[in-house]
């Protein structure tokens, strides 16, 4: 639990790298909005700084939390420990490691792409190091994303890859030395499941 003057908020992590705050409550008379705008704008600058798997600072809808952080996310982050008091059902996005300007250039080279297409790229681009990425990867990444057992992505790790989109059969994986099969990410292989059966034959291999 954080307070502050005049406001007050409590936060879980889904995961090593989303920071959800589950609502904020305040008295308004106390903390104008745009002020309330900066103090959670530096909240999360700091918590980047200092936390480099944290990709994503969301807060829920619920509770006091005025409308200033722009749309709800999409796919609002779920709680995986403790009890869920619903304020975070739906989220805001207070802010990514992903800078604006990062942002608006990914944007160009996605251009032609569905808004469901974007959403997933744009959504997966703070996890890489460069967001420089090749159509052909753009590819990859959307016929993986679409064809996988598990909607809308497997659990991500802290840093993604181009390799970690790479296609790879249970079978193809079955041929690969040994010492490589280590390289082979969990994301990966989970990426790489589409469907039931095909999770139940990569299972064994999946120790996270």
């Amino acid at each position: 639990m954080q307070r502050r003057g005049g406001f007050r908020f409590s936060g879980w992590r889904n995961s090593c790298t989303i920071l959800c705050l589950d609502s904020i409550e305040l008295n308004p008379l106390c903390v104008p909005q745009e002020i309330l705008k900066r103090l959670m704008d530096e909240f999360s600058d700091e918590v980047l700084k200092k936390n480099d798997n944290i990709k994503y600072i969301n807060v829920g809808t619920g509770g006091q939390t005025p409308c200033i952080f722009g749309e709800k996310i999409k796919s609002p982050e779920s709680q995986r420990q403790g009890t869920p008091y619903g304020d975070a059902t739906s989220q805001f996005c207070i802010k990514s490691r992903l800078n604006p300007e990062d942002v608006q250039k990914l944007q160009v080279q996605l251009t032609g792409l569905t808004e469901k297409a974007k959403n997933q790229i744009l959504y997966l681009a703070p996890y890489f190091d460069s967001t420089e990425f090749s159509q052909d990867m753009i590819q990859k990444m959307l016929k993986l994303l679409t064809s996988s057992f598990f909607q809308p992505v497997p659990q991500l790790p802290p840093l993604l890859t181009a390799t970690d989109f790479e296609p790879l059969t249970f079978d193809e994986y079955q041929q690969i030395p040994e010492d490589k099969k280590t390289k082979v990410s969990t994301f990966c292989k989970l990426l790489n499941c589409d469907g039931l059966e095909s999770f139940i034959k990569w299972l064994p291999e999946i120790s996270e």
